[in-house]
């Protein structure tokens, strides 16, 4: 029993650009060869390697916001509302609600993925906090059969303290915190025989993400002296939050079922079985019914202000239906002499989206033609350039994704990237119901993004450097009235990170630092620069059996304006009333493993325990104090062939 990859919590176009990266991020490396491999097949990416390892500090950071490969902040627990201190772009087109602050707690239907293994596979992971009622878990069954049909179930859950009466929040925590309960399950059926022209694959995915809110701690700087004065947790438990936690809640059910089938219409081969000429036509269908529900049924007008529509409660309420097709023909051309192939797909996509926001309804068209091009030169240089034009309501819209990876054994790998794309604005944005009440109406401009990336990658030294440059023009955002804006100019932004790790016998050193400067922090509130490190003593004990890994966790950033969240819209907005200060967050953990059964101690925040200063990540919500977490992890699958 091993975690579950974390790269399940992030959902994943099925247009990704590079499948080396894909496959090199969501992969263990181990001493042998895995018993088990996997695949996404509504990503079409290739066959990845299922394996266990402690090289890596994935298995005891149970934290979604630790485990993504981009730092997040959130509101003092794990599966809060979550804000990116690192500014990157997410694939826009279509229809978009904008109730984005949980996107690292859902998935859809590409974040499917089946094993390949002929005897059943299990993969179990369990931890659990300070209280009985925090605790998250995860556990993934996989088999495939010799007729050529796959099954896969997974399932987490992440509990903190929600509806439970006779546990108090957070008994040994010094602040009150959200509640929370998010739920993810992903159910898959293949049918993908190996000598057949036809594969289908069929997916459900069901999210559902339930927070009890409290608005943040009050904003007076008497309060601020009951923190550093207080002595004892009865004293801690007296300090006051902005709602009541048990009156506001915030409940979204995201669900999608997907079906797709592929169609081999030609299919040459060689005299060493090899595909040299393939054709294929494609179809997916998906349906996907969603809702987003806010409500308090005792509002403060002083903390909602002009949302403060009715004194007998507040509610926003939106539900969204979307029904799309895809459909495709492929080409494929392979040349065994010179290691050479190309596959080039060309094809439409339309979505018939409904929006119910309160008493209004509505209906958008989404289409858009869609092309790609891959090519692998010589087995040296990867092309992957994929393109989206919109059609009638969506004239104008488009997006570019274009990469080119030179790729060497000993020099490494140098890879360029250039995304743009033109959108209409989200939802949120243009219009927002409360109450069965117009609360706004909004004519926004389309946005314009762009990217243009640099990264190098050298294995062999475990050092890896990106540069990317961001041009964003109709920049959309909340400002400090909680209210929907648009920048108009230009905003800059450029972006270093680098990673380096050291291994010197049984010593472990891993590094991470992020640079960026916007040329209007005001607007897009991000730290100059921020950290992480880890520091780790790490080798076999007891005739080299039990692989085991003590050491220490650091992070850093600097002293700025952080985003401050709204929980009615679930929304980050721009504030200058707080600053998030410089903190040395310092962990601890101690982790080993025996064969594929894993285990973890951890203690959390050990800066709290020599340091009068409170840690914050988003303003008004501070985080934990010094904390316990424990965590196991078991994989089960026969190892023996026949």
């Amino acid at each position: 029993m091993i975690i579950c990859f974390n790269g399940h919590l992030i959902a994943q176009e099925p247009d990704s650009l590079n499948e080396r990266v894909l496959k090199k991020d969501l992969s263990f490396v181990n001493d042998g060869p895995a018993p088990v491999s996997y695949y996404y097949p509504f990503q079409n990416s290739r066959e990845i390697s299922f394996s266990d390892t402690l090289i890596n500090s994935s298995f005891f950071q149970f934290d979604p916001s630790r485990t993504n490969m981009i730092q997040h902040a959130h509101l003092g627990n794990a599966g809060a509302p979550a804000l990116p201190f690192e500014f990157s772009l997410k694939d826009k087109f279509g229809t978009r609600t904008g109730f984005d602050a949980y996107d690292l707690y859902t998935l859809d239907a590409n974040d499917i993925r089946f094993f390949k293994s002929t005897k059943a596979f299990t993969d179990l992971y369990y931890s659990q906090g300070n209280e009985q009622n925090d605790h998250l878990f995860r556990g993934s069954l996989g088999r495939t059969f010799n007729n050529g049909y796959s099954i896969s179930v997974e399932h987490q859950r992440l509990i903190h303290s929600l509806e439970d009466e006779d546990l108090p929040l957070n008994t040994n925590a010094f602040f009150p915190y959200l509640g929370a309960k998010n739920t993810n399950l992903k159910v898959g059926i293949a049918y993908a025989p190996k000598q057949k022209k036809y594969n289908a694959y069929l997916g459900f995915i069901h999210n559902e993400v339930l927070q009890n809110q409290h608005g943040g701690i009050v904003n007076e700087a008497s309060i601020f002296d009951v923190i550093m004065n207080a002595d004892t947790l009865e004293d801690s438990y007296t300090i006051p939050v902005e709602l009541s936690e048990s009156e506001a809640q915030t409940r979204y059910a995201i669900r999608e079922l997907k079906y797709l089938q592929s169609f081999d219409l030609l299919k040459a081969k060689d005299s060493t079985d090899l595909v040299k000429n393939r054709i294929k036509f494609n179809h997916s269908i998906s349906w996907s019914w969603n809702n987003y529900k806010f409500s308090e049924t005792a509002p403060d007008s002083s903390y909602y202000q002009s949302f403060f529509e009715d004194n007998r409660g507040i509610r926003l309420f939106l539900k969204t239906q979307n029904l799309e097709n895809h459909a495709s023909f492929s080409w494929e051309l392979n040349k065994s002499d010179s290691l050479q192939a190309s596959n080039i797909e060309i094809g439409l996509r339309h979505g018939a989206f409904k929006i119910k926001q309160e008493y209004q309804d509505s209906l958008v068209q989404n289409l858009y033609a869609e092309g790609r091009w891959k090519s692998n030169l010589f087995d040296i240089v990867n092309l992957n350039i994929f393109g989206q034009i919109g059609l009638l309501d969506n004239a104008g819209d488009f997006r570019i994704n274009a990469e080119a990876a030179l790729l060497t054994n000993k020099l490494g790998e140098l890879t360029a990237v250039l995304i743009q794309q033109r959108y209409s604005p989200d939802v949120l944005f243009n219009q927002l119901y409360l109450s069965q009440k117009r609360h706004w109406t909004n004519d926004f401009n389309k946005s314009f993004d762009s990217e243009l990336r640099f990264k190098y990658e050298l294995p062999s030294f475990k050092l890896s450097a990106q540069l990317s440059y961001f041009l964003l023009d109709n920049y959309l955002y909340f400002n400090e009235e909680i209210e929907p804006s648009q920048f108009t100019g230009a905003i800059n932004i450029l972006q270093l990170k680098v990673k380096k790790d050291f291994k010197v016998g049984i010593l472990r050193m891993e590094n991470q630092f992020t640079f960026q400067n916007s040329t209007e922090k005001d607007i897009t509130n991000l730290p100059l620069w921020s950290s992480r490190h880890s520091l780790a003593i790490q080798g076999k004990l007891f005739k080299k059996v039990l692989d085991t890994r003590f050491g220490l966790d650091l992070r850093l950033n600097e002293t700025f304006y952080a985003n401050s969240f709204f929980p009615l819209l679930s929304k980050f907005y721009v504030q200058r009333k707080q600053e998030v200060k410089l903190y040395p967050a310092l962990d601890a953990h101690l982790s080993f493993r025996v064969d594929s059964f894993r285990f973890f101690l951890k203690m959390e925040n050990l800066t709290a325990l020599f340091s009068d200063e409170i840690y914050y990540q988003i303003p008004f919500y501070p985080q934990k104090e010094t904390s316990i977490r424990f965590g196991i992890g078991w994989q089960f699958y026969d190892r023996h062939k026949g």
